[in-house]
């Protein structure tokens, strides 16, 4: 991979099959050929999320696509063992518990969580626990409002931005509500003809950037998009790409760019693409649209990158 010219810092947490299951790791920026293993899945290990500078929470499952359960643990940066946040019981009634996001304040834990009633994926509430609390407490916020999944924090911690799949639509949507105000959310991509998912909110509060699909030639593809945290206006960052033997040359937009996540610096986004091959991990300078394949080395699939410090 060619160095990247304005030489990011900090740490990925990722997942990647390269030891034969789904399982955690964490690299250096600097260096990715020193990544290193954290998890043993027992299972599938995914949506590795940063929770201060030395805790990844993560989300554990028997299945990917249709779980029997799933709940939430973490594990140290540096390794150790797993401990478990949710489980069958908590909160009261949820089935599967998963996309775990920790506050930037590192007060609160929030994660999507599906009530053992529920039969579609609209059916997902926030939970959300207190971990200044003297014991944990599981809230669903905008009870009466079905909210989404992949939850990410506004920097103050007071607001969230999510995504979700309105009742009698085939797109999901990127949308931002206030914890003081849970009920009145604001669909951020209301004015976008495709579908948003996997928002990350930048650190310097005033952005969020998606994962955006739309059809071309009967194929949907995926590629990196940002609006404004505060209303609705859809820009779309890889169409200012350069084109590029990897690209395609008449719609120049990844095959797919899904989840990513900002760096604490917000030049740039780490984000999932198989747009060589395999599932890799990439870094793209929001700034000079510069693109750099992190894990083009591994034989194996790379995704869900999470920035940490």
């Amino acid at each position: 991979a060619t160095p990247p010219l304005l030489s990011p810092n900090g740490r990925l947490a990722f997942v990647s099959n390269r030891a034969g299951k789904d399982s955690l790791y964490v690299m250096d920026v600097q260096n990715p050929a020193g990544a290193r293993q954290l998890t043993e899945a027992v299972g599938y290990d995914w949506w590795p999320h940063w929770c201060g500078a030395d805790t990844i929470l993560f989300e554990r499952a028997d299945d990917i696509f249709s779980p029997t359960w799933m709940e939430i643990a973490y594990v140290a940066a540096n390794g150790g063992a797993v401990t478990l946040v949710t489980s069958a019981d908590l909160p009261v009634g949820s089935k599967v518990n998963g996309f775990p996001s920790c506050s930037p304040d590192g007060r609160f834990l929030a994660f999507s969580s599906l009530a053992q009633t529920a039969a579609r994926s609209n059916d997902y509430k926030v939970g959300l626990v207190d971990m200044a609390a003297s014991a944990a407490r599981f809230d669903l916020v905008g009870d009466g409002y079905p909210l989404g999944g992949d939850v990410t924090w506004s920097s103050d911690s007071q607001a969230i931005a999510f995504m979700h799949l309105p009742v009698g639509e085939t797109d999901f949507q990127i949308y931002r509500v206030s914890l003081a105000d849970p009920y009145n959310p604001l669909n951020l991509t209301m004015h976008f003809d495709g579908n948003s998912k996997y928002p990350t909110w930048s650190p310097l509060g005033d952005q969020v950037a998606f994962a955006c699909g739309q059809r071309i030639n009967d194929v949907q593809e995926w590629g990196l998009c940002i609006t404004p945290s505060n209303r609705p206006q859809v820009t779309m960052l890889l169409a200012d790409l350069h084109s590029g033997s990897e690209r395609d040359q008449a719609t120049n937009s990844a095959h797919h760019a899904i989840t990513p996540t900002w760096s604490p610096d917000g030049r740039w986004l780490a984000f999932a693409s198989d747009q060589d091959g395999d599932w890799d991990i990439y870094l793209y300078a929001v700034a000079t649209g510069e693109l750099i394949n992190l894990t083009a080395d591994w034989p194996s699939d790379e995704m869900h990158p999470d920035w940490g410090p």
